[in-house]
């Protein structure tokens, strides 16, 4: 699968330099008069793999699958594959990574850095719940290979790059019969009763969460749709459609969003489902990874793009939370690009997005006035005890995140003790005070 390309190519970005290692070997070569941090595919919303003065190494590379057990279902692939290319040549053996992120062209290396969590998360948990090993490199100590068992494979699932640069990782993998997708698509009249459906259905399939609109005012705030999805056993596609990256299809296009635009939007994507059959089938590519083929979305906010802030509430605070945020919307009068539930099931970690409750997900356009609405999200936050995804906000502070996450102080002293020079930086790492 390796493209090869010029050794020890440096390219010049905004914010440093990009490497370009090649094999292993090349890691050795890495220049240490700055810090370093891993590289994916550069798709989470923080500035976790760039920071001013540092060198990104992009580990697109490091693509190959290294080792297949078809039978028992354990893989071992290089960090730098994409989610959507392994599962391309899972789906064909029967197999698929039971935690996938939102967008296929996110590598291995993303979802261990920030713990992915899927559409599937109550059923099956984080990407840590699936991994069997790590290797990782640090100029200190060389590759070395880390198990669920040790401080350092804790520290690095969720730990942005700071532990060191992942080079390949062991995978469980879940059997499939099928490469088919049954999708049921409920709607619902508001929030309370999307979340009463989704808790209700949760042990029942193997995907589920909603699609919401949070412009709506009063009672029916939340409106929307849950979609409950399983895998078919024993339904195959004679062609299924590989995943090929789309994002770069439409950079071309208008600005589309400000306030009214996204509140008709979110009217027209309502009424497109409501013209769509209750029960469908669809193919396992599209149902993996729910913003395939809808990468138009991400281009309608223009060059300023957008926001998410999304943040995991106990499932006995999560109305009160929510009816605060309502409130905020109402005052404001905040546009709402996307609004998104989904129910979470597990123990918190470090300072990964992981945890049990109610995720809600929320879209708005990059302007001044969103930085208001994130503060305002932030006090409803930390008054009812929730938990942020540090991979979808750009600006949250060392002060946010200490009191989001009990053991922010325990991680911060096992990043320092498995890289006490600081070879390894971000913009991330200095704005969390790492």
């Amino acid at each position: 699968m390796s493209q090869p390309i010029q050794s020890f190519d440096k390219t010049t970005t905004t914010s440093g330099d990009l490497f370009l290692p090649e094999r292993y070997h090349e890691l050795l070569n890495l220049p240490l008069q700055r810090p370093i941090i891993p590289r994916g595919a550069g798709l989470s919303y923080s500035a976790a793999a760039s920071g001013n003065h540092c060198l990104s190494v992009d580990m697109r590379q490091f693509n190959r699958i290294l080792a297949f057990d078809e039978e028992k279902g354990i893989i071992t692939v290089e960090a730098g594959i994409a989610t959507g290319e392994l599962n391309n040549f899972l789906i064909s053996k029967d197999w698929v990574l039971p935690v996938l992120p939102g967008y296929p062209a996110i590598t291995i290396g993303g979802c261990i850095g920030f713990n992915v969590h899927g559409k599937s998360q109550y059923k099956v948990g984080t990407f840590i719940n699936w991994i069997k090993s790590i290797t990782l490199f640090h100029p200190d100590t060389g590759l070395q290979t880390c198990t669920p068992d040790t401080e350092l494979f804790q520290l690095t699932v969720g730990g942005m790059g700071l532990t060191g640069i992942i080079v390949s990782a062991t995978i469980a993998l879940k059997k499939i019969t099928g490469n088919l997708m049954s999708v049921e698509a409920i709607k619902v009249k508001d929030i309370n009763t999307a979340v009463a459906l989704m808790a209700e259905k949760a042990e029942e399939y193997d995907y589920i969460y909603a699609w919401n609109n949070f412009n709506l005012r009063g009672k029916h705030f939340g409106k929307g749709i849950v979609y409950l999805e399983n895998h078919l056993p024993d339904r195959k596609e004679l062609n299924p459609k590989p995943y090929i990256n789309k994002l770069n299809r439409f950079k071309k296009i208008p600005v589309l969003y400000n306030g009214l635009t996204v509140k008709t939007m979110n009217r027209v994507y309502e009424l497109m489902n409501a013209l769509q059959p209750r029960q469908r089938i669809i193919d396992l590519v599209q149902a993996s990874f729910p913003i395939y083929n809808k990468e138009l979305y991400y281009y309608f906010f223009g060059k300023k793009g957008f926001r998410e802030y999304q943040v995991i509430f106990d499932l006995d605070k999560w109305q009160a939370a929510v009816a605060e945020i309502q409130k905020i919307i109402a005052q404001m009068n905040m546009p709402i690009a996307l609004g998104s539930l989904k129910i979470f099931k597990g123990e918190p970690h470090n300072i990964s997005f992981s945890g049990s409750g109610l995720c809600v997900t929320i879209d708005v356009p990059n302007n001044k006035k969103s930085i208001s609405f994130f503060e305002a999200l932030d006090k409803i936050t930390l008054k009812y005890g929730g938990i942020i995804n540090l991979s979808k906000d750009s600006r949250a502070d060392a002060n946010l995140v200490k009191h989001c996450f009990p053991h922010y102080e325990q991680f911060k002293q096992g990043i320092h003790r498995y890289d006490p020079n600081q070879f390894f930086g971000s913009e991330i790492r200095t704005r969390l005070d790492l």
